[in-house]
Order: structure tokens, then C-alpha cells, then sequence
């Protein structure tokens, strides 16, 4: 399991600027097959929200 905190302004102009990286995209086409999505999250979507549990502060 994994989590993502985003904490720009823009995500989709930041998403489409990390996707032009040509190392990222060949990471992707290697670790995607790896990925298995939750279940109830939209088609295409890797991301669900989570219940905070705890906090390392």
C-alpha cells in the first residue's frame, strides 16, 4: 500500500509535466503491470482516498 500527499496548487498541470519525463513514463511501462487497483475506485483512477490512522510527528 502506498499514499500520495499533494500539496501543489495545479495537480493535472503537475501530473502532465511529470508524465512528459521520458524516465517516468518508461518506470510506468514497467512497474504498471505490477499495479492492481482497489476495488470502487473509477476506471483508469490508481488513487482512493484512506483514513488517516496515525500520524510520525
Amino acid at each position: 500500500m502506498s499514499y500520495l500527499k499533494y500539496t501543489g496548487e495545479d495537480y493535472a498541470a503537475d501530473d502532465a509535466l511529470i508524465a512528459e519525463c521520458p524516465v517516468t513514463r518508461d518506470w510506468w511501462a514497467r512497474t504498471d503491470p505490477c499495479r492492481q487497483p482497489l476495488d470502487g475506485i473509477g476506471d483508469g483512477e490508481w488513487w482512493a482516498p484512506a483514513e488517516v490512522v496515525f500520524h510520525l510527528d
